[in-house]
């Protein structure tokens, strides 16, 4: 529920939804608490506002979270109470003077009006579902009512009756199974393909098995397979990669000595690490050679390395400001090291720029506990991105689950972070 300054004008508020004229609001609304004579209400699809003569505020709430419930007081007027479904205390009441029962609630019926875990139009393939057994993880409440919902994104919803949270999964991962129940009825089982002990199951009473079998057909539903998802992985973990000008000071057994020429060291997430006179020649070692890394100033270096090469090295450069330089120690867990001095680099931009790339590689800095990676997208959790996770705060405003100014709150935190 939220409090608008300026509303717009009678004939723009028209344009949106349909007006009523109201008298005797009580106050009972904790954003507008003040009982006033006379105003105006406006039903829309999704919300409602509630204009009051004489003042500048708009209240307005969403009718999933706030609905309308209407009592005719005579055959032209009714009378209007709202209430909040999750904090039921929370209500108001006013009459409408000159509007009968049936015609505000003949408009109702055509929105959300207390349809809290109920889809909005045009989301996707609806189908009324009953008898949810409460087996996926994030909903373990059996549910005797609510949606299964197709979108075009791919994904299977489940949406409960009563209930604002919703289920949602890739249909790659999480395939529909369907078996008939009757000529007009089936059952559906999802579970996750790479967690097996993860199921759930229903009822569609009103939708035959071929029906929902139809339109899975024409989807990806459980093509998901392991190899598939760690080539998806390896593809993202190789674009995580940083590359360093170097000059190599030796150290591996294969390439002992001190190189000439500044060369580029590059870690590459999906592959590994390489250096040469271009990204990733050889010689290459693998992330499973690797043991772990060590960004360090030149005294600390030292300190690093084991005693030959801390001496052969490190002591030639002890005059020559070697305390004032950057090195990468690669330790392997051959017991072998090797050391590259990075050009013109501090050592906190050296660590900043692999944190990345180690994380995805599962290689940590010497000494440090290995950094989680993020998280591999989980169906039932929010949604991945930005874009999606102000379009979903979005949703659960325009169901009124949230109001504007929760939703404001929410949204200003999701840009912070």
């Amino acid at each position: 529920m939220a409090i608008l300054r300026r509303p717009p004008s009678d004939r723009k508020l028209s344009e949106r939804g349909t007006l009523y004229a109201f008298v005797n609001y009580d106050g009972g609304l904790p954003a507008h608490s003040k009982p006033e004579a006379k105003g105006r209400l406006l039903i829309t699809d999704l919300q409602w506002e509630l204009r009051f003569d004489g003042s500048k505020e708009l209240v307005r709430g969403g009718l999933a979270r706030y609905p309308l419930g209407v009592t005719a007081t005579s055959a032209t007027s009714c009378r209007v109470e709202i209430r909040d479904v999750q904090e039921p205390r929370v209500s108001t009441r006013f009459d409408m003077p000159d509007t009968p029962a049936e015609v505000v609630e003949q408009l109702l019926a055509g929105t959300m009006n207390g349809k809290v875990g109920a889809p909005e139009p045009g989301r996707g393939n609806t189908y009324r579902m009953a008898d949810y057994d409460g087996g996926l993880s994030s909903n373990h409440l059996p549910t005797p009512a609510g949606s299964l919902v197709l979108t075009p994104r791919q994904e299977v919803e489940l949406w409960f009756e009563g209930n604002p949270n919703i289920w949602k999964a890739p249909l790659m991962r999480y395939p529909l199974s369907v078996s008939a129940t009757g000529p007009a009825s089936s059952r559906v089982e999802i579970q996750d393909l790479k967690e097996p002990g993860v199921r759930g199951s229903f009822n569609l009473p009103e939708t035959p098995a071929e029906t929902l079998q139809a339109d899975l057909s024409a989807r990806p539903n459980g093509t998901w397979t392991q190899q598939g998802e760690d080539l998806q992985r390896n593809k993202v973990a190789s674009k995580q990669s940083a590359s360093f000008t170097v000059t190599y000071l030796g150290g591996l057994p294969e390439d002992p000595r001190k190189h000439q020429i500044v060369q580029t060291l590059q870690f590459n997430g999906g592959e590994g690490i390489g250096y040469g006179m271009f990204s990733l020649k050889k010689p290459l070692m693998t992330w499973k050679q690797v043991k772990s890394i060590s960004v360090e100033g030149g005294q600390v270096a030292k300190s690093k390395v084991g005693p030959e090469l801390a001496f052969g090295i490190f002591g030639a450069l002890g005059a020559k400001g070697a305390k004032d330089r950057t090195y990468i120690i690669v330790n392997r867990n051959d017991g072998a090291q090797g050391v590259w001095e990075v050009d013109k680099m501090a050592p906190m931009q050296v660590r900043a720029d692999l944190n990345p790339v180690l994380q995805v590689a599962g290689v940590p800095f010497v000494g440090e506990p290995l950094s989680a990676p993020p998280a591999p997208a989980v169906a039932q959790v929010a949604p991945q991105s930005m874009a999606e996770e102000l379009e979903r705060l979005a949703g659960l405003r325009d169901r009124g689950i949230l109001s504007d100014e929760e939703f404001g709150i929410a949204k200003a935190r999701l840009l912070e972070n």
